[in-house]
């Protein structure tokens, strides 16, 4: 059973990785990955397409935490070329 604390906290997280400025987003994917909740693996990908590329480095990092040890090779290339990578990794089905 999740609290409401918990969820509260989830739906905000979520919120500030989608909509927060800065290093609001840069946080909110960090705490997301310490919640190990899989609830958030959607806003998780999607913050991968970030234009900050801290927010896309922790996304990746809370992605590990919630158990995708293994990628393709080509999910990497959202940190080298993050508008046109991003788009065929995240196309590909994660492992």
């Amino acid at each position: 059973m999740v609290c409401k604390e918990e969820t509260m906290s989830l739906e905000n997280l979520m919120g500030d990785l989608k909509n927060g400025i800065g290093m609001a987003r840069v946080n909110a994917a960090a705490e997301l990955g310490k919640l190990k909740d899989k609830r958030a693996e959607k806003a998780l990908i999607e913050a991968l397409k970030d234009k900050n590329m801290a927010v896309r480095n922790n996304a990746a990092f809370a992605l590990g935490s919630l158990g995708h040890v293994r990628r393709r090779r080509s999910s990497w290339n959202c940190f080298r070329r993050p508008k046109s990578g991003c788009e065929r990794a995240l196309s590909k089905r994660w492992v």
